[in-house]
């Protein structure tokens, strides 16, 4: 099964739901990123484990090849250790006890160590970091090409005959755009694995205005699809913030509080001001950042002045942080969650009993929400 919803739902879900495989201590993050070379790299973990022990570095580069050679197609993936040098000996305590591991390991194809300005460039193909020093490369990725981007941009405006260049090389821009495009790896990954046959069911959260363009790539890849939900967030606080009593809660209301917001956004190629600017042209909004849903439910229970947009709670996850939670006039993004798998698949008994308790339970939860309303 593949996911491109809510970070922290997807690795709580997967840990209490599905549990870990065998020999696994503890799940990783694992984006897929675009190189230069002929396959794309997955870096792993990027963010879901700040510190690691030796051991759990071996398992992320098992993981991350088994990823690689049975979704992306390479044989014989070659696995590569973040580090500050690309020297035997390099490295922090960590990376020195790492580094024999992965290197004697019968079922790891070992690199070697590899440089942070090296991973575009497509040495290895899996790139094995805990989730600290993961998410520092993955972020300044990120900077990096919104950079870039920025700059090319004002560069093609500056005259005619710049803009006249831009046309000539529009049909390059455009292919690269699309390749450093991050709905091309994330559920666009998902779809595509679906319908090579590669995973056998896939579920997508998107937001509205982003669907047509993935259920175009469903139908293209013979793939049914079905609506699991779809819903606008809710506001959620603390029973003594003082939206419980405000009736209706303001966008000026809001203004004075602090958004609790995930740490990684919905658009995660954006920067944060442009994520800020599509939901709120009109606001100036206070935002604290942070990875782990379980994390902003805690700050909200604690702290009365907070606020989060999240999908509909459970009464049961109200009850236990002491929250309350209702829907606002002018929330404007729009999520739906799709399921999706291939038309000539024939479900296991299995598969089928957990697509009809999940079908169950998510329609159950916003049944009960919409009740209380």
């Amino acid at each position: 099964m593949v996911t491109a919803g809510s970070t922290g739902a997807a690795l709580a879900g997967g840990i209490f739901r599905m549990g870990r495989i065998r020999g696994i201590d503890r799940p990783a993050l694992g984006p897929v990123l675009p190189t230069s070379g002929e396959h794309p790299v997955i870096l792993i973990d990027c963010g879901a484990n700040a510190d690691c022990k030796p051991d759990y570095l071996v398992q992320f580069a098992l993981m991350g090849q088994a990823y690689m050679k049975g979704v992306m197609g390479i044989a014989n993936p070659k696995v590569g250790l973040l580090n500050v040098g690309a020297e035997d000996e390099k490295g922090n305590e960590l990376c020195k006890a790492v580094f024999p591991l992965l290197k004697d390991h019968p079922g790891v194809n070992f690199y070697g160590n590899v440089e942070a300005r090296d991973v575009p460039l497509g040495g290895a193909d899996v790139v094995v970091a805990d989730g600290f020093s993961g998410n520092i490369l993955l972020k300044g990725i990120e900077g990096t090409a919104l950079f870039m981007a920025s700059m090319m941009k004002d560069m093609f405006k500056k005259n005619v005959l710049t803009k006249l260049a831009a046309l000539l090389c529009m049909d390059g821009v455009k292919a690269f755009k699309k390749k450093m495009d991050y709905r091309e790896t994330g559920a666009a990954a998902a779809i595509r694995a679906v319908a090579e046959g590669e995973c056998r069911i896939g579920i997508a959260r998107c937001t509205g205005n982003y669907f047509p363009r993935f259920r175009q790539q469903m139908e293209a890849g013979g793939l049914f699809h079905e609506r699991i939900v779809e819903f606008t967030p809710v506001l959620a606080y603390s029973k003594d913030s003082p939206l419980a009593s405000a009736d209706p809660v303001t966008e000026d209301e809001l203004k004075t509080l602090i958004e609790v917001a995930p740490g990684d956004f919905d658009v995660p190629s954006m920067a944060p001001e442009e994520v800020r600017r599509e939901q709120y042209p009109d606001g100036d909004f206070r935002r604290v950042l942070t990875p782990s849903r379980a994390a902003r439910l805690e700050i909200l229970s604690v702290q009365p002045q907070s606020y989060v947009w999240t999908a509909p709670l459970t009464p049961r996850t109200l009850s236990r942080y002491g929250l309350e939670q209702r829907t606002v006039a002018f929330a404007r993004t729009v999520y739906r969650d799709e399921l999706f798998y291939r038309r000539d698949l024939k479900l296991t008994d299995m598969e089928k009993r957990f697509l009809t308790e999940l079908c169950d339970v998510r329609r159950e939860v916003f049944r009960a929400y919409r009740k209380e309303q």
